[in-house]
């Protein structure tokens, strides 16, 4: 009989790096025989997706379980409205996933994010197993603060009928999780077999730098913007730098707009705005740069290393991480490491002066370490061996 499994997601952008990979990991294990049910938290682009390919799923409000952010004076006067409104609505919503996981008879619970926790709650009332997919730092990257407090949280993922999956080994530590032997380290699917590139696919390289993620303070983009600037005034000929991703903010992106305006580099930056397929981009930017301050993952990185894009990556966190992995791997670097914003701009300027042919085998190296690290069949397949032992247990 098929195992049943509901998936708790939170965001129905299709575009974000977590969705991304839950589609993936999604396929190769239906292909394993997996029965799932999707919960999303509106009736957004996912959701309408999934209803496309005929996976059962359902959609009800419910929020993260963390603090409400402060920002703004606004921000401040309606922090605890705010925080009781989520109470009330993970409530609300826990109880509607007791009565659909009682209807539907699932067999466990597994929730995508770290962030969430209505899944853990419906399923110590159940007294079925459930795990957490922990894709974000959530405080080092984007801010967050569980409620009311880490140390609950973190009760919460040592509780019996509670897992873990971590996709670094740097988030696993952060969690707290390392000598939890309920906790497994699973890199991210990335590449199924059709995704990767025929040579046809593959284009000629032009002179541009690409930034690729969500426009947000967590990802980069100013750090990346001070170095492009010290580089743009000391070449005779840079390349310009585009942009391609969601602006979140518009407070962030007034502050990027203003310091392009200071640094008189308008000419140089290109706002693609959010691209429904960035592969394209890809397989033409000179070099791809990941300035990520704290990334959980850094899918993007991976991504473009598969269409053999020379990648100048923050060395620090999941990035750092997934640098590392290569050189174990291999013994070579998969990538230009920077530790500081002049680091970075020495890297602009070296990638602008020496031709692609120069780093043609750590191309190769990286693209050699995410086709072997990151397949979507590994993934699938240690996510349903972890739920098989789950369910022995």
């Amino acid at each position: 009989m098929a195992l049943k499994v509901i998936y708790i997601i939170y965001g129905t952008f299709l575009q974000g790096g977590a969705t991304k990979s839950f589609l993936v990991t999604l396929k190769g294990l239906m292909a394993k025989g997996i029965n799932p049910f999707v919960v999303c938290d509106d009736d957004g682009p996912l959701y309408q997706y999934l209803q496309q390919e005929g996976i059962e799923v359902a959609h009800f409000p419910y929020r993260m379980a963390t603090y409400p952010p402060i920002g703004t004076f606004k921000d401040i006067l309606l922090w605890l409205p705010r925080l009781c409104g989520r109470i009330a609505v993970n409530t609300i919503a826990k109880w509607k996933l007791i009565a659909l996981a009682k209807r539907w008879q699932a067999d466990l619970i597994h929730t995508n994010v770290s962030v969430t926790d209505i899944g853990f709650r419906a399923a110590q009332h159940l007294h079925i197993p459930h795990i957490w997919h922990m894709r974000e730092y959530a405080d080092l990257d984007f801010k967050m603060y569980y409620y009311p407090s880490k140390a609950f949280h973190v009760r919460q993922y040592n509780a019996p009928n509670s897992y873990t999956i971590a996709i670094t080994k740097d988030i696993q530590k952060h969690h707290q999780q390392a000598q939890n032997k309920h906790s497994r380290v699973i890199y991210n699917a990335i590449i199924s077999p059709e995704d990767i590139p025929s040579q046809d696919e593959q284009q000629a390289r032009e002179p541009f730098f690409l930034f690729a993620g969500r426009v947000e303070p967590a990802k980069g983009l100013m750090e990346l913007l001070q170095a492009y600037a010290q580089y743009a005034h000391q070449h005779a000929n840079p390349m310009p730098l585009y942009v391609a991703g969601k602006i979140c903010t518009i407070t962030y992106q007034t502050n990027i707009d203003n310091f392009i305006k200071e640094q008189q580099i308008g000419s140089l930056v290109h706002f693609l705005g959010n691209q429904q397929d960035v592969r394209s981009w890809y397989a033409r930017a000179k070099a791809l740069i990941l300035p990520s301050l704290n990334e959980g993952f850094g899918r993007v990185m991976p991504e473009a290393m598969l269409w053999k894009t020379l990648v100048i990556a923050h060395n620090t966190a999941g990035t750092k991480e997934q640098l590392d992995n290569g050189q174990e791997l291999i013994g070579k670097e998969i990538a230009l490491r920077y530790n500081t914003i002049d680091q970075l701009t020495q890297h602009l300027t070296q990638v602008t002066d020496t031709p692609l042919e120069h780093y043609q085998d750590m191309v190769e190296t990286a693209f050699q370490t995410v086709t072997t690290l990151y397949s979507a069949d590994q993934n699938a397949t240690q996510i349903y061996q972890f739920y098989q032992d789950i369910l022995k247990q």
